[in-house]
């Protein structure tokens, strides 16, 4: 075997080694990308369930909100009501007060 040919067989096997370690490594960007693409889903999942658990959250909150603001309004309408019914009383206690002197003054 001349140089020249080992020299060629000598290219030739660097020439696959070389091949082959970039093979090795476009395997492994590959391997990244997918693993990369795999990351960004379960993340889009994890943000749409959070997304999904916010809007919940934010519906329940917003009935608590109503359910109490209807709570006060029903409040101040009792409140409103006992009002009118102490009024009424005391009105009918000064007729029963006055009925009750006009029975005495009339009684002496």
């Amino acid at each position: 075997m001349t140089d020249l040919e080992r020299l060629i067989d000598q290219a030739a096997a660097c020439v696959l080694s070389m091949k082959g370690a970039a093979d090795d490594f476009v395997a492994a960007l590959h391997g990244l990308k997918a693993a990369s693409r795999k990351c960004e889903e379960d993340l889009a999942a994890k943000q749409a369930k959070a997304d999904e658990q916010i809007a919940g959250a934010r519906a329940d909150l917003q009935q608590i909100h109503d359910e109490r603001k209807k709570a006060r309004r029903e409040l101040e309408l009792a409140n409103h009501e006992v009002e009118k019914a102490e009024k009424k009383v005391e009105h009918l206690k000064d007729e029963y007060r006055k009925i009750f002197d006009r029975v005495l003054g009339s009684a002496a």
